[in-house]
């Protein structure tokens, strides 16, 4: 039986500098497949609306989704998740990293499940959260907004505003036992390290 789609949205951030990895890794092909199609391709069952978010120059086309540029110039992810957030049609809202392939779909949903009435649900993973792999609410676009006007950039510079819900550790490894969500590619030795699992994807 086919999964209902929540009314929810899928923000996907292609907004990095790719620096260390010396290339755009939005355009990272694996399997013939870019890094957003693959996160797209793991999710899309559990969300109405699709949206990716980078500057101008980092515009990317697909039917599956919307391409929306970042409202500030500012390179901060806090910029493409107020960006996201601005235009989504969906109270909630999951934001997650370009860079992120091994997203769990179980743990997403679990997720979304538990935002109630909390503006942020976000991860703790070995003792930080994962601000970059959490649902918001519509609720913090002002605030957020706000942080960004006062020069406040980092991503979590909000969170003691609204109403955030922690998930421990122990809870986020019964959905992902390995933690593979929160892999980064960053760098060329990135996709050396994490090859055999690429290639599953």
């Amino acid at each position: 039986m086919k999964e209902k789609l929540l009314e929810a949205t899928l923000i996907i951030l292609v907004g990095g500098e790719s620096r260390r990895m010396g290339f755009p890794k939005p355009l990272l092909l694996i399997n013939r497949k870019n890094l957003v199609e693959i996160i797209i391709e793991r999710l899309k069952i559990l969300f109405s609306e699709i949206i990716v978010v980078g500057k101008g120059k980092q515009r990317i086309y697909g039917k599956e989704f919307i391409f929306v540029e970042d409202l500030y110039e500012y390179h901060s992810p806090l910029v493409g998740i107020y960006s996201g957030l601005k235009v989504s049609k969906n109270q909630f809202n999951f934001i997650v990293a370009c860079d992120m392939p091994f997203v769990n779909k179980n743990l997403v949903k679990y997720m979304l499940k538990i935002t109630g009435d909390y503006d942020v649900v976000v991860p703790i993973v070995r003792g930080y959260f994962e601000p970059l792999h959490a649902v918001y609410t519509k609720n913090t676009v002002n605030v957020i907004e706000e942080e960004i006007e006062r020069g406040n950039l980092k991503v979590t510079s909000f969170y003691e505003r609204v109403n955030v819900k922690e998930i421990p550790e122990k809870i986020v490894r019964k959905h992902d036992p390995e933690l593979m969500s929160f892999i980064n590619l960053n760098t060329p030795k990135d996709l050396k390290k994490y090859a055999s699992f690429l290639n599953d994807l």
